[in-house]
């Protein structure tokens, strides 16, 4: 006899998995430990989601969602352009790779990690990568929408995204803000004033001259 599914034990395992993916890491989150946090047998948990890839993807989507949601918020209420794509690339290279223990982390080894031919649940990327191209486009003066027109520019971005991502906590010495302002300036196509040396961009010129 098929086992009926219910909402509110659907919404248990969810909650139950998120901190565990959080504070533990996708690799060393057992099925079993959030079968307990959940009140439930692993048996179970399996009639709601077929492998952990699958519990993961329900638990990382809603979240991404909400985050760009926000950024859209915040990008709509800044009226120059330019500020407006410093903030969305600030966000998706400096902020949300490191925000929530640097949740993002689990996506990439849940990939990598995945067995070979089985299928992703969905494909956020698809979604991230148009939102964001809308968001880019809402800054670029119409000639230069063509840019955004066939999403490569956000797919580059959300690429810059996972290199970010595996690289949080490890120390890498890369001025963002420097970074931000080179493809900022390449979208926008217009000259700009230098902006002021960062303590990174100041430390590595001081290094340099002492060099010398």
């Amino acid at each position: 006899m098929a086992q009926i599914k219910k909402k509110e034990m659907r919404q248990a395992i969810l909650a139950a998995a998120y901190p565990l993916f959080r504070d533990k890491g996708y690799l060393k989150c057992r099925m079993n430990e959030i079968a307990a946090a959940a009140g439930t047998s692993v048996a179970n948990l399996y009639v709601y989601f077929p492998s952990k890839l699958h519990l993961f993807y329900e638990v990382y989507s809603p979240i991404v969602t909400s985050r760009m949601m926000k950024l859209a918020n915040e990008a709509d209420s800044i009226g120059d352009p330019r500020k407006r794509l410093r903030l969305i690339f600030l966000t998706l290279w400096r902020d949300m790779p490191s925000e929530d223990n640097a949740f993002a982390r689990n996506l990439m080894q849940a990939i990598v990690t995945a067995p070979p031919g089985v299928e992703k649940p969905h494909d956020p990327l698809r979604w991230l990568e148009g939102f964001t191209s809308n968001l880019i486009k809402a800054c670029l003066p119409e000639h230069r929408h063509f840019l955004v027109k066939d999403s490569m520019i956000s797919f580059l971005a959300w690429m810059a995204f996972d290199g970010f991502v595996a690289n949080v906590g490890k120390g890498e010495d890369r001025d963002i803000d420097t970074i931000v302002e080179h493809f900022t300036d390449m979208l926008l196509g217009g000259p700009r004033v230098p902006p002021p040396a960062t303590p990174i961009r100041a430390a590595k010129t001081r290094r340099k001259a002492g060099s010398r």
